[in-house]
């Protein structure tokens, strides 16, 4: 076996096997190394999409509890507001005229109306009022019911100088606030 290695011949074959051999292995390690880095670029990858997918279902998630805190607060201003139509008419009547006697600004001919809301399920409510007394009494009168907890809005006020008294207006105030309607 010693003898054909000391020939030139078999020097260069055993040579040429060697190379083979180094290169197969060369070959196979690098490619091992370009299938381990795929792996590894395709485990960051979906590590980032894992992460991305996270991100949006927490996302989505606080979306949600800030929807269902909406939904809660939809109907409990449903449930404390536009339900009690009976309750609040008279809350708003005796408030009216609390604020009236309050602000001494005289009240007369106050008139209800009510009207369904075409576009929801809603009843819109007015109170129209003739009212008389000082001015600044009077803008005090309204800034009270805009801040009071009567759900009213002032949609028109309209104002003339008193041909009765010395000193006061004659104001015409329309009031509006929403129920829910009958059946809803």
């Amino acid at each position: 076996m010693t003898h054909w290695l000391r020939k030139p011949i078999g020097q260069i074959v055993l040579f040429a096997v060697l190379a083979f051999v180094w290169f197969l292995t060369w070959s196979w390690a690098t490619d091992e190394r370009i299938l381990a880095a795929d792996a590894v670029g395709q485990m960051d990858a979906a590590r980032l999409e894992l992460k991305r997918a996270q991100r949006d279902a927490d996302r989505v998630e606080k979306l949600a509890i800030k929807f269902q805190n909406n939904q809660t607060e939809i109907q409990y201003l449903r449930d404390r507001f536009l339900t009690q139509k009976n309750e609040r008419m008279i809350a708003i009547s005796e408030a009216l005229h609390q604020l009236g006697a309050t602000y001494s600004v005289e009240i007369s001919e106050v008139r209800y109306a009510s009207t369904e809301s075409p576009s929801a399920d809603l009843e819109l409510y007015r109170v129209e009022l003739p009212i008389q007394g000082r001015y600044r009494d009077i803008r005090n009168f309204v800034n009270d019911i805009e801040r009071s907890d009567l759900q009213l809005m002032v949609t028109q006020i309209s104002v003339e100088e008193s041909a009765q008294f010395q000193g006061a207006v004659n104001a015409r105030l329309s009031l509006a606030t929403y129920f829910e309607r009958r059946g809803s």
